[in-house]
């Protein structure tokens, strides 16, 4: 029990607690500001769990590199994938691709 303390103090420390989501796998990031988390699970506009129920442009935060951090797009739903690689969260569905990254760039956790 000794030898696992230091190993779950670490992985508190590290805020172990966002997800990215990769290639449809999840994957745990590390490294991320507590604050940010806070702001990104706090604003109502994004989605971190589920799917679009509309086909067409949505608001996107993409996350390529977990060090990184997240960035606001754009990406096309077509019912069943994502467009775009890397899609970590979605919000509201625009008609064109220029509404829908202008409305993601309006609710960026990090402006």
């Amino acid at each position: 029990m000794a030898l696992l303390a230091p190993v779950f103090s670490v992985l508190v420390r590290l805020q172990l607690v966002f997800r990215c989501y990769v290639l449809g796998r999840i994957e745990l990031l590390l490294g991320f500001e507590a604050q940010l988390l806070m702001q990104m699970m706090n604003k109502e506009f994004w989605k971190f769990d589920g799917k679009p129920s509309e086909q067409g442009w949505h608001a996107v935060l993409v996350c390529y590199d977990e060090q990184e951090g997240t960035f606001p797009r754009a990406a096309y739903w077509d019912g069943g994938s994502w467009k775009q690689k890397a899609v970590v969260a979605f919000g509201e569905k625009r008609d064109t691709e220029e509404s829908a990254e202008s409305i993601a760039y309006e609710n960026d956790p990090d402006a």
